[in-house]
């Protein structure tokens, strides 16, 4: 599948609005999607004056990670400057984790169900695992990749690292702060090159049925590793504290 051109200019002509891919998802998910509906809207709306720059929104954006295996991300932005890949988180409440743990933990006090406070992928690491696959997919060195990891404003981040090499953790609200500082450094990639990385990419949007349920499935199998990882962790500790005694 090829991006639409202007057919007088034969440029890109960039997508003004995202939709969420096509099927029935949970509130959660609605809510995620909402979250990422909002943040291409910003970065569309503050970047659309600014020369050289590409968008790619979810919309069903599977990159190829191996056999039967894909990485899909939030939101995608190839600049002169270089590629900044977005990981978009929509919480309430407070976060906290450190740098290098392989788990988050995410209290929201506003919660009705039986638990508060939840594990989730460590957004660093998780974000990080989509730019070697998609560094990999495009055949470019990973430092021309940017990290940005991006909480909805309604989210205390105090608990957690600030931003660190080659990856920027911040509120929504603060994003395009962080941003345009970086998309003034040094030029890396030439109008048609942006051009030629878009192209391939778009050729992995808009997923067909397969891909999407595998991409499911294998999401839903690490949720069950890390929660089995979990119950053994929590009887593990069970037990020790019980043997002290």
């Amino acid at each position: 599948m090829e991006p639409a051109t202007d057919k007088t200019t034969g440029l890109i002509i960039q997508p003004e609005a995202w939709a969420p891919p096509a099927g029935e998802y949970t509130p959660a998910q609605k809510q995620g999607f909402e979250g990422e509906r909002d943040l291409f809207t910003l970065i569309r709306c503050r970047t659309k004056d600014i020369p050289g720059r590409r968008l790619i929104p979810d919309d069903s954006l599977y990159i190829p990670a191996g056999t039967n295996q894909w990485a899909e991300t939030d939101l995608i932005m190839i600049h002169q400057s270089g590629i900044y890949v977005f990981e978009n988180k929509q919480y309430q409440g407070w976060v906290s984790g450190q740098m290098n743990d392989r788990l988050w933990l995410h209290t929201n006090p506003y919660s009705f169900s039986s638990s508060q406070t939840l594990s989730f992928q460590n957004p660093v690491l998780q974000n990080k695992r989509h730019i070697e696959v998609a560094a990999k997919y495009l055949g470019l060195p990973e430092n021309l990749f940017t990290s940005v990891i991006v909480f909805n404003d309604g989210c205390d981040i105090s608990r957690i690292p600030k931003n660190t090499a080659g990856a920027v953790i911040t509120s929504r609200s603060k994003v395009m702060d962080e941003l345009l500082p970086l998309m003034l450094r040094n030029f890396v990639f030439e109008p048609d090159r942006i051009d030629e990385i878009y192209r391939k990419l778009w050729k992995n949007t808009r997923a067909d049925g397969k891909v999407v349920r595998q991409h499911l499935e294998g999401v839903k199998e690490g949720k069950k590793r890390r929660t089995g990882q979990r119950k053994k962790k929590t009887e593990k500790t069970k037990y020790s504290s019980f043997t002290e005694y």
